[in-house]
């Protein structure tokens, strides 16, 4: 049974969360989804290690969750593109976990999702394809503000 000291915690958590989220212009409506999204992680290991508290999570955790996640072809890529994001503002900004400030994030929202063998793997090298340098590099016709609009875009949507 939850006392009212565990209520206001997880109120506070939540509180917190959404507010990192709309610090990165993750605005109603799609900072409810972003919860959801969080929500789901945290059930499944609520079922699968109850004990484990979210500062104990590691990449492996996540990885465990995302194989799971992408078995069960749970989401489709736009949804496990914004779990991935979710899990991301959670592990850096929220909880501020020193393994995730190290984690190819990056990689994981492109990672192809619908692929039987999709091996998500969070100690790769960054030698992947920079996004956004390749934008910069290919988008010298459009003027300064269109060239905002579009890094801004790719931050959101993989372009992979």
């Amino acid at each position: 049974m939850m006392s009212d000291q565990d209520d206001t915690a997880i109120l506070k958590f939540w509180d917190q969360y959404i507010s990192i989220l709309h610090s990165n212009n993750i605005k109603p409506p799609v900072d409810r989804w972003y919860v959801v999204r969080v929500e789901s992680y945290i059930a499944f290991f609520k079922t699968n290690e109850p004990s484990k508290r979210l500062r104990q999570h590691s990449a492996e955790d996540i990885e465990t969750f995302i194989n799971y996640v992408n078995q069960k072809k749970l989401l489709d890529s736009f949804k496990f593109f914004q779990l991935i994001h979710a899990l991301q503002l959670l592990f850096t900004n929220h909880l501020k976990l020193d393994w995730a400030q190290n984690c190819d994030w990056e990689y994981w929202k492109s990672a192809k999702y619908d692929s039987p063998s999709c091996h998500l793997d969070l100690t790769r090298q960054p030698e992947s394809i920079n996004t956004r340098e390749l934008l910069i590099e290919n988008s010298s016709g459009l003027t300064d503000h269109h060239q905002e609009l579009l890094l801004k875009l790719s931050a959101v949507i993989p372009l992979v």
